[in-house]
């Protein structure tokens, strides 16, 4: 850059000094970076919001407090001492067009201030990045390919596009890294009977390593649906009456629970009795109150391994789909057709 850019502050609550040491990242490598004392002296204005009660509630009041006539940085303070502490995406809740972006952090007073966690150093790198590309390419950050006039043909048309893919990318690297540690596979439990915490059980081995699955209060919020039904009369009819119990909507994962004390009992395979195209996976396990749930056996070990691959593809799927909407959203799809087709 030719220029520092020059900030303005805003803290619209008590960060702890979290904006000092949000800055100091930011500046830290670079030294671009410059605070002033007035708005009308900014670049752009670097906004710090604590959420003291409601998110949105919150981020409304502070965009009040924020002056208007340059471009803001909103960077939402959420108080945790959790560094894996999951978030809602606040951009959604900003309604202030001149706010170009919008970051959530974490921040605690155990840790004075910023806590040390990836979502903290991908909001840093996120920032860092678009104000470094700022001057030159503007709030939108498109990455336009030449008009029709001036493609190149062939095969340099092709390296044009793969040129303007890596570039969009390596730009908004920060905001890929952020939402891949945000993007926590998010389960809705139904307990279609008494599973004796089998359920609670299951989840805790199924998360033991990855810690990437998190629980919500309802389908609507949920990437997928984690069903459990005990068996208490017939498989086939308690399978039936379990599905009418799951909502719709959303992919589920069926585990079906077989009242045993037998580590070595032999049970049918339940995927063959169920009939709803949404249900993406059915494993079958043992249970018994003898062992408080959950029975330690090669059978449920082999559920919960298929479970956690099923998972993990499903959390793989919707990030890589994350990355192409967000490549076909910078570079429009006609320019991409033009440059292989010519």
């Amino acid at each position: 850059m030719a220029h520092k850019m020059k900030y303005y502050t805003v803290e619209t609550g008590n960060t702890l000094d979290s904006h000092i040491q949000f800055m100091r990242r930011l500046n830290n490598t670079t030294r671009c970076f410059t605070e002033v004392k007035s708005p009308v002296e900014s670049d752009v204005i670097m906004a710090f919001c604590p959420i003291v009660s409601r998110t949105g509630t919150d981020i409304e009041a502070a965009l009040q407090q924020i002056p208007t006539g340059k471009d803001v940085l909103l960077v939402v303070l959420h108080h945790t001492f959790n560094p894996d502490y999951t978030v809602p995406d606040s951009s959604r809740l900003v309604t202030r067009s001149d706010v170009i972006l919008t970051v959530d952090c974490l921040f605690h007073e155990s840790q004075g201030g910023l806590l040390e966690c990836p979502r903290n150093d991908a909001a840093a790198s996120r920032v860092l990045r678009k104000l470094n590309i700022q001057p030159k390419i503007g709030a939108e950050e498109q990455i336009r390919i030449p008009e029709q006039g001036n493609m190149l043909t062939g095969h340099s048309g092709i390296l044009v596009v793969i040129q303007s893919c890596v570039t969009v990318l390596w730009q908004n690297l920060g905001s890929m890294l952020e939402h891949r540690v945000e993007h926590k596979m998010k389960y809705y439990t139904v307990e279609t009977g008494n599973t004796l915490d089998s359920h609670i059980q299951f989840m805790r081995q199924v998360n033991n390593t990855t810690r990437c699955f998190t629980e919500v209060e309802s389908p609507v919020e949920s990437d997928v649906i984690m069903a459990f039904c005990p068996i208490v009369s017939r498989t086939g009819t308690d399978i039936e009456a379990a599905l009418q119990q799951i909502p719709t909507g959303k992919d589920v994962i069926l585990v079906v629970l077989h009242h045993t004390f037998n580590p070595d009992s032999t049970v049918p395979d339940s995927s063959r009795l169920v009939t709803r195209s949404d249900v993406i996976i059915t494993v079958d396990c043992l249970f018994h109150e003898s062992q408080r749930g959950l029975l330690e056996c090669p059978h449920n070990d082999a559920a919960v391994k298929q479970i956690r691959q099923k998972l993990d593809m499903t959390r793989s799927r919707c990030y890589v789909a994350w990355i192409l909407n967000f490549v076909m959203i910078h570079i429009p799809l006609q320019d991409l057709f033009l440059a292989i087709y010519l």
